[in-house]
């Protein structure tokens, strides 16, 4: 028979007897039950203390046990599309904190998205492996979580990935290095807002001090930085006394005028920028894109009519949908129609096997939007089942989301053609390169009012009639691999024709 007496802050004295002799037995004091590892609980030191425990002939064991408890590594998972690293952006919980399944831990962001992670534990943190700003690898831990009892979770299998270590730059000679080279050197971690504040700003942020959680830079480091780091004006002096009646400047009596005083300029460093997010994908989308032979037609588009329609449509619908549809939206609705008649241009060429091409049945239009954090083209689906307002609708809902950087995966997916229209910022002749491995890119440029020789009621142009004409420019690039160049031609002529007759589009309207 065994008699068990569990414990837990302190272990009785034992008296054990067996056959009827009674021996005291006093252990020796436990060393300390320390759990290691990063987030370990106190150290917890079991010692006897003077309470017996007499069990006359039996056996006696002494048991310790504590709540299951279990450190797990939380690591990052694959979040598709081939994607082998992230941007960490933003941790929502820290050190401490107590989380539960499926709560928000952070946000990242690939080169296709922004992406919310969530707990798979619920437990509390322990330890955060990754800083905010830093990449982040598929695979890599996150943080440690003491998982609560009961939390049955598998340990997940470890994904094999090697990094290569970082090569080490040969030593420079400086004579005296600068303070700025000197703390270069150092590494620091900031949010994207923050970088951008300290660009802005020309602070090298590698010479500013964090006051965050694990050394973070904020923006307040930044403006206590720029406030210490101004030149002390040099102490006014005095004027010099007047000279004595009938001195010149010349004499003895005169007093030397004080140097003007030269103000110094910060000294301007320069800086390696480590491409992140967006800017990362772009690379690789343009390394790939030039290896494809593309072809180039462009053309002028009188849209007199179409900005004197759009004026009277924009009275009305401003007022009852409260929304105002652009040239852009009819644009894409114009390249929707003209694909119902080159449908090849709503196509990827398939360069694994380089003897096929997938044609796309829906029209999922993509149009590059200018951010604060870069260049990004999501698509409007369905194109060819939605009317100008819904476009207009469905196009400031993915300019708002790009804006704010929460532009979903599906948002970015499944684009068959894109829309550059760089020409609302500037610029007359576009000539853009294919997106995403689609076969057409349309390159918008700027819209003017330039002086045209025009004709009446459809005749061919009047030599001597010359009218202020709104033109604007179109360049179509294409995958001259499966396109060529005559049907782009005609796709070319099927959108400006829809364009500088507007009306015409309304034959087409579901």
């Amino acid at each position: 028979m065994l008699a068990t007496r569990r414990v837990f802050s302190a272990s009785p004295r034992l008296v054990c007897a067996r056959a009827g002799i009674a021996q005291a037995f006093v252990p020796r004091p436990l060393a300390p039950l320390t759990r290691l590892g990063a987030g370990c609980l106190p150290q917890r030191q079991l010692e006897l203390n003077n309470a017996p425990l007499v069990l006359p002939g039996k056996r006696c064991l002494l048991t310790v046990s504590r709540p299951a408890l279990a450190v797990k590594t939380f690591k990052l998972a694959d979040i598709g599309e081939g994607i082998a690293q992230v941007e960490l952006l933003k941790w929502h919980k820290g050190v401490g904190d107590h989380v539960e399944e499926m709560d928000e831990l952070c946000e990242v962001q690939s080169d296709k998205a922004a992406v919310e992670i969530t707990s798979r534990f619920t437990g509390t943190i322990v330890k955060l492996h990754q800083k905010e700003g830093m990449m982040v690898r598929i695979g890599a831990p996150l943080m440690d979580i003491d998982v609560e009892a009961g939390e049955d979770h598998a340990e997940e299998e470890e994904p094999e990935t090697k990094e290569r270590p970082a090569p080490v730059s040969e030593p420079q000679a400086a004579a005296s290095p600068s303070v700025g080279a000197e703390a270069s050197s150092t590494t620091f971690s900031a949010s994207p807002a923050t970088r951008r504040f300290a660009k802005e700003k020309g602070v090298d942020l590698a010479r500013v001090k964090g006051s965050g959680r694990n050394g973070l830079i904020t923006k307040e480091d930044v403006l206590k930085f720029l406030e210490s780091s101004q030149v002390a004006a040099p102490a006014a002096q005095s004027p010099p006394p007047a000279p004595a009646q009938g001195s010149f400047a010349g004499s003895p009596n005169a007093q030397p005028r004080a140097a003007p005083v030269v103000p110094q300029r910060p000294q301007r460093e320069t800086t390696q920028v480590q491409l992140m997010g967006f800017s990362r994908a772009m690379v690789k989308s343009m390394n790939e894109t030039v290896k494809v032979p593309q072809l180039n037609i462009g053309d002028e588009y009188d849209i007199t009519e179409l900005t004197k329609m759009r004026e009277t449509l924009v009275a009305h619908t401003a007022k009852k949908y409260n929304c105002r549809p652009t040239i852009t939206a009819f644009l894409i609705k114009a390249v929707s129609l003209a694909l119902d008649e080159t449908p090849i241009l709503n196509s990827k060429f398939n360069a694994a096997t380089g003897d096929s091409y997938t044609q796309f049945g829906s029209h999922n239009i993509s149009v590059a939007i200018d951010t604060p954090n870069g260049l990004v083209v999501p698509n409007i689906k369905n194109v060819q089942d939605l009317n100008v307002l819904e476009i207009q609708a469905e196009l400031h809902r993915l300019q708002e989301l790009a804006t704010a950087n929460k532009l979903s995966p599906a948002d970015l997916q499944g684009g068959t053609i894109s829309i550059s229209n760089v020409g609302v910022i500037s610029g007359t002749y576009v000539h853009a390169l294919l997106f995403d491995g689609q076969a057409c890119i349309i390159g918008v440029g700027q819209a003017r009012d330039l002086p045209r020789f025009v004709g009446k009621s459809g005749q061919a142009f009047d030599e001597d009639l010359v009218e202020r004409r709104r033109i604007m420019t179109c360049a179509f690039t294409a995958d001259h691999r499966h396109c060529d160049g005559a049907t782009v031609a005609r796709f070319n002529k099927r959108v400006k024709e829809l364009l500088e007759n507007p009306a015409m589009m309304l034959l087409h309207l579901r």
